[in-house]
């Protein structure tokens, strides 16, 4: 209220009742004015309106009050998330005068989540980023399962080998055994 800090306090009550009744002529004598000089509260009370800082002290304090009015962007969003999450509730009035509450219905709730999404859609370079960001990712894992898949062959393939070379030395010691017995016998 940086206009109202301006006025002397005859032209605050002025403004304030003005505010209140938009009479001039009634705001001016309930502020304590008088008429005086020859002039009527009228002649004197619409002077007064075409003081600049009364008159933008009064502009000021109405787009106030009209402002409480309009519900703003953060309440506008509030009420539509409490319809989508269900807490509200609606009252109805049955034929027989009873009046009962029901719960918000699925229609309301998904007529305020698409709401809700125009407020915060998607926009095309971020729904491209993400596709890229899970095509990335997609390549990655199919990396990493490749990867796994030439590492358990490899890791087969040595344990093939590794086989191999016991059987191997399985065969040459089992040779030199029946060398052994041979020479024995």
């Amino acid at each position: 209220m940086a206009f109202l800090d301006e006025l002397t306090a005859k032209q605050r009550k002025f403004v304030a009742e003005y505010v209140k009744t938009g009479n001039a002529t009634q705001s001016y004598l309930s502020a304590g004015y008088s008429a005086k000089n020859g002039n009527t509260a009228s002649t004197l009370a619409a002077r007064l309106l075409r003081n600049d800082r009364v008159k933008k002290a009064i502009d000021e304090k109405m787009a106030e009050i009209e402002s409480h009015k309009i519900m703003d962007a953060v309440e506008y969003l509030q009420t539509l998330t409490s319809i989508a999450r269900g807490e509200t509730t609606e009252e109805q009035l049955a034929n027989n005068g009873d009046v009962f509450t029901l719960k918000t219905r699925t229609s309301d709730r998904l007529a305020a989540l698409r709401e809700l999404g125009k407020r915060f859609p998607v926009s095309s370079k971020m729904q491209a980023a993400l596709e890229l960001k899970t095509q990335a990712e997609a390549r990655k894992a199919e990396a990493e399962a490749q990867i796994s898949e030439a590492t358990a062959k490899r890791v087969e393939e040595h344990e093939e080998a590794a086989l191999s070379r016991i059987e191997f030395i399985d065969d040459i010691s089992e040779g030199e055994h029946d060398a052994s017995h041979s020479e024995e016998d």
